[in-house]
C-alpha cells in the first residue's frame, strides 16, 4: 500500500522563503574565529576587522584597500594591522571603511524557523491534512522571516564610514581604544587569529 506522495507548488514556494540558509555578512577576507559571536564581544582582546580604502596623496583617484585588525583610531591617524605589518593612515585619505563587530544572528533565527516548521512540512508531505499543517507552519514561518528581514536590515553588526558612522565611533573597538600606548613595541604587533 504505497501511497503517492504530491508535493504541490505551495510548498515548493514555503521551502524558497525560509531564511535558514542566509549569510551572514561577512566576508571571506575575514579569518575564520577572527569576528565574534553577539555573546563573545565583551571578552574579545583583538579589536574589530576592518576593511579601509585609502586615497593616495599623489592622485587622489588612485585608492587602495587594507583589510586587518583595528589597532588604534589617533586624531590624526587610524591604524590597521595586516597579515603583513601595522599600517597608520592619516584620518584625511581615508575614503571608506567597514567594520565587523561581531557574527549577526540572523541565521540564528533562520535556523529557529526551520526547525520550528519542519514538523509541519513532515506533516505536510506525509498526511493528508496538509491545508492544516499549512495553517498551524505559515504564522511561524511569516515570523521567522520577518524576524531575519528586519535583523538583516539593521546591520547593527556593521560599522560603516562615511555613510553611518564616523571613524571616531570606531575607536571603542579598537584592540587600544584609548590610543597605541608609548610603551608598546609597534613591530612586535601580530594578528592574534584562531581564538
Amino acid at each position: 500500500m504505497s501511497r503517492k506522495i504530491n508535493i504541490n507548488p505551495i510548498l515548493i514556494l514555503i521551502l524558497l522563503f525560509l531564511p535558514a540558509c542566509q549569510a551572514s555578512r561577512i566576508p571571506s577576507t575575514v579569518p575564520e574565529g577572527f569576528v565574534p559571536h553577539l555573546r563573545e564581544i565583551k571578552e574579545r582582546v583583538t579589536g574589530s576587522w576592518i576593511d579601509i580604502i585609502i586615497r593616495s596623496g599623489d592622485n587622489p583617484v588612485t585608492k587602495y584597500k587594507y583589510s586587518g585588525e583595528l589597532i588604534a583610531v589617533h586624531t590624526d591617524s587610524i591604524f590597521v594591522l595586516t597579515l603583513n605589518k601595522l599600517f597608520a593612515f592619516n584620518i584625511k585619505s581615508v575614503e571608506k571603511a567597514r567594520l565587523y563587530l561581531f557574527i549577526s544572528p540572523v541565521n540564528i533565527y533562520g535556523l529557529g524557523t526551520a526547525l520550528v516548521f519542519l514538523p509541519n512540512l513532515i506533516g505536510i508531505i506525509a498526511t493528508d491534512y496538509g491545508v492544516g499543517f499549512l495553517s498551524l507552519g505559515i504564522p511561524w514561518l511569516i515570523t521567522g522571516t520577518v524576524s531575519s528581514i528586519i535583523e538583516e536590515a539593521n546591520n547593527k553588526n556593521i560599522l560603516e564610514f562615511p555613510s553611518k558612522s564616523r571613524l571616531d565611533d570606531f575607536r571603542k573597538f579598537a584592540r587600544f581604544p584609548m590610543g597605541i600606548p608609548f610603551d608598546v613595541n609597534r613591530d612586535q604587533l601580530h594578528l592574534k587569529v584562531g581564538q
